[in-house]
């Protein structure tokens, strides 16, 4: 995971929040048809239709997942299906596994956990109506060795430190992001998009130091500045805890996406 004080071993949300794309899918139904139970839920709606989040999905996945100390101890990997309806407000109900239940370690409730707490959706439209919409997401929970891990994502603890809790923000982080950030209008012209990850520390005074960017530089047009003052501008993170509950300094890696809508 990007958004995480690096320890022994690091977890990403698969391929999916590396590449800076999370995809919410919709059950496969026949077009257009309701859920045969409840005929005001939908299964499938056209794209240009459909319920989507209005923040950076992944970005949120990023920072708010958390891999359960039980999977990690027990080394569990796998994915988790969550299956949820959004409502016409926007909100999400009825949350559930439909795939990975098995999976234990508390990765199943981790997933739950976390799409349960989403902020509300743009809803679906039907005939110009606000419609409840089944959706679902696919988690994937994959412990990194750090022999695997590519260098520029490689940040030893302090020696002797055991992390029992990484930093985390005060704040929600993909809101903050999707409020804040200001295209560059060079970006905009020529269709520029893409996501630049920024490494920083958060000291034991909640304060963040040493901003580099990790990756994304090449983008150019003053995406990876833009980041950089995205980070630089947060409000205060809480520091990591060791074993003994006093605050230490930490890595965070932190996602910045550009999308453009579509013209």
């Amino acid at each position: 995971m990007y958004i995480c004080s690096l320890m022994k071993t690091i977890f990403t949300i698969s391929a999916l929040i590396i590449s800076g794309l999370c995809f919410a899918r919709q059950a496969k139904a026949p077009l257009l048809k309701p859920d045969k139970q409840n005929k005001e839920i939908f299964r499938a709606i056209p794209e240009e239709n459909k319920a989507k989040p209005n923040y950076d999905l992944s970005a949120y996945l990023i920072s708010t997942l958390k891999y359960p100390k039980a999977a990690q101890e027990a080394e569990i990997e796998g994915q988790v299906l969550v299956a949820f309806i959004v409502e016409k407000d926007g909100s999400i109900s009825i949350v559930d596994v439909v795939k990975g239940k098995d999976l234990g370690g508390g990765l199943p409730e981790e997933a739950v956990r976390v799409v349960k707490n989403m902020p509300a959706w743009k809803p679906a439209i039907q005939n110009d109506v606000k419609v409840k919409c089944h959706m679902t997401i696919p988690i994937n929970f994959r412990l990194e060795d750090k022999s695997r891990l590519n260098s520029k994502y490689q940040f030893p603890v302090d020696k002797g430190v055991v992390l029992i809790q990484g930093a985390l923000p005060t704040f929600n982080y993909p809101v903050y992001i999707h409020k804040q950030q200001l295209y560059p209008e060079q970006a905009r012209k020529n269709r520029v998009q893409g996501l630049v990850v920024v490494r920083f520390i958060v000291e034991t005074d909640s304060s963040i130091s040493n901003i580099t960017i990790a990756e994304g530089q090449d983008l150019g047009y003053g995406l990876p500045e833009e980041a950089l003052r995205l980070i630089r501008n947060m409000p205060a993170w809480q520091p990591a805890l060791d074993i003994d509950k006093k605050p230490v300094r930490s890595y965070v890696m932190a996602p910045v996406s550009f999308k453009l809508d579509e013209e």
